[in-house]
């Protein structure tokens, strides 16, 4: 034992020594979490639909505006309603400030704000 050790041990009882080593112990069983970080539920990113009538609309755009991307399919649709929903939907991206790209015949890419798309496809290639 060295000289330092005996001397703090002539100041500490054994009462003292007994209660810092279960300080050490109970503080070891401490699991530590890191601090500043946020647990993100784990929720979809991009959303692929093909919405059957004009009523989805709204539902399509709330997704937009939820930041999130959706691959939109129109080829259940006739004509008429495929041009109604795609009227719709433009214009609730205009306000989102979004954007709308084409990808194949019927099928859209919708992109909330801050977002990035990168690349494009050729016109006549689906």
């Amino acid at each position: 034992m060295s000289l330092l050790k005996k001397f703090n041990n002539m100041f500490e009882s054994e009462e003292d020594i007994e209660e810092i080593e279960e300080n050490k112990e109970e503080y070891s069983e401490v699991k530590k979490e890191p601090v500043g970080v946020k647990k993100i539920p784990n929720k979809s990113d991009v959303i692929l639909l093909e919405p059957l009538v004009f009523e989805d609309s709204k539902d399509i755009v709330d997704d937009i505006k939820g930041k999130k991307v959706v691959i939109l399919n129109l080829t259940k649709l006739d004509l008429e309603t495929s041009d109604r929903l795609l009227d719709f939907i433009s214009g609730g991206i205009y306000a989102l400030d979004a954007q709308l790209k084409t990808i194949g015949e019927d099928i859209y890419l919708c992109v909330p704000n801050g977002v990035n798309v990168s690349g494009e496809f050729s016109e006549g290639e689906y």
